[in-house]
């Protein structure tokens, strides 16, 4: 566990590095976090009604899923969208380049038909898994679990494919899968990252979540959701800044597989630890 978190500090500490000299990174999750509240009210609502309108015991039916599909395809956009355009800069910054919200708007939009269809393949597969995890029970949903997790590995490197090196979303995706074997091997998992310093700092906002508890029981309402509303603002900051340094590590990660080394500001043990391989089954071998 103490290695784990040490990884994951200096993965956090390079990465913010960069996010420092380049605030405006944080922009994009901003943006998409804004678009994505605000596309998916109206089929959440939709979803809600339908599912209303079915017995006790529902059996999910077509307009479901395709409203299910229609949420999906359009959150995945968005988020794509304006993480190309964070991978943009994120990739110009570690070259030493200036950029700019500007720059990465416009290098985003130069790959508007390749997001489109990445997102299309995405919500898709989302949609396949989410059909199995409700119609198969607890099987269903430890089945979709584990392809979710292969598969979110696989395409670890689709967005810096799709705009770093232009290529097209079904190209990016095998392509993304061989440079991860290729750099880290046939059997590997995902290693160092932030989730170890993320953790420990989101659990940094139960101390006003505490204080505001014992305002309310001291009578003071006020204050208590004063505080409740420090702890809220502090999750909605943190979830922007590793959103950020979570992009901009993926792409000094692309680089290093690019070039075999790592960009300025990271370590090649960091960005070696990123990830590793699946550790040997007492039954079956590796």
């Amino acid at each position: 566990m103490g290695d784990r978190f040490t990884r994951s500090w200096v993965v956090a500490k390079e990465s913010w590095a960069v996010l420092r000299s380049n605030p405006s990174l944080s922009i994009f999750p901003v943006l998409a976090a804004l678009f994505t509240i605000i596309a998916s009210t109206p089929f959440v609502i939709a979803i809600a009604v339908s599912s209303g309108m079915q017995d006790k015991h529902p059996v999910f039916g077509p307009l479901h899923y395709a409203l299910t599909f229609g949420m999906y395809f359009l959150n995945y956009l968005i988020v794509i969208y304006f993480n190309s355009a964070l991978v943009a800069c994120a990739h110009a910054s570690l070259q030493g380049q200036p950029t700019s919200l500007n720059y990465g708007m416009h290098q985003a939009n130069q790959r508007l038909p390749q997001i489109v269809g990445w997102a299309l393949i995405a919500s898709t597969v989302g949609t396949i898994l989410r059909a199995i995890s409700e119609r198969s029970g607890l099987v269903g949903a430890i089945v979709s679990g584990i392809v979710g997790l292969v598969w979110n590995v696989a395409v670890f490197f689709v967005l810096p494919l799709l705009v770093i090196e232009k290529k097209g979303p079904v190209v990016a995706l095998k392509e993304s899968a061989k440079m991860l074997k290729q750099t880290w091997g046939e059997r590997i998992i995902l290693g160092a990252g932030m989730g170890t310093v993320t953790v420990l700092f989101a659990l940094v906002g139960l101390i006003p979540v505490s204080v505001g508890i014992a305002c309310f029981i001291a009578g003071h309402p006020a204050l208590g959701l004063a505080a409740l509303g420090v702890a809220v603002l502090y999750w909605i900051l943190l979830t922007v800044v590793v959103s950020s340094l979570s992009m901009i590590f993926q792409t000094a990660l692309f680089m290093y597989c690019r070039t075999g080394q790592a960009p300025a500001g990271f370590s090649n043990e960091s960005v070696q630890s990123a990830f590793r391989e699946k550790p040997a089954s007492k039954f079956f071998g590796r």
